[in-house]
């Protein structure tokens, strides 16, 4: 789970720039407040709410999905601008640490 914790602190750094590179001063002023609460609200409740596992499993594939296709896009824009061996790199990266704390 830690490793999941980490892997998607990553991904929000790097939606955070994306965003703040896009929208600017309204980012800054507004919307990073507003998605950092709501970070912290999900953490929260986590955390105090025990959700059937069920739940959880389409949670987290629907996020994982989510990452997956974000990722794609940020990563492989053009075709002529892509940085597919980014991408490819952070793809088998992110499948190893999967399979080792998949095998604990």
């Amino acid at each position: 789970m830690a490793l999941y914790a980490v892997a998607m602190s990553f991904h929000f750094l790097g939606v955070g720039y994306s965003l703040e590179e896009e929208y600017g001063v309204e980012y800054h002023n507004k919307v990073r407040y507003i998605l950092a609460a709501a970070s912290i609200m999900g953490w929260l409740s986590g955390i105090l709410i025990e959700f059937p596992k069920p739940m959880i499993i389409t949670l987290l594939g629907f996020v994982s999905g989510a990452v997956i296709m974000n990722s794609t896009l940020g990563e492989l824009p053009r075709r002529e601008e892509g940085k597919f061996g980014f991408f490819l790199a952070g793809g088998i990266l992110y499948a190893l640490i999967l399979m080792l704390a998949a095998g604990k």
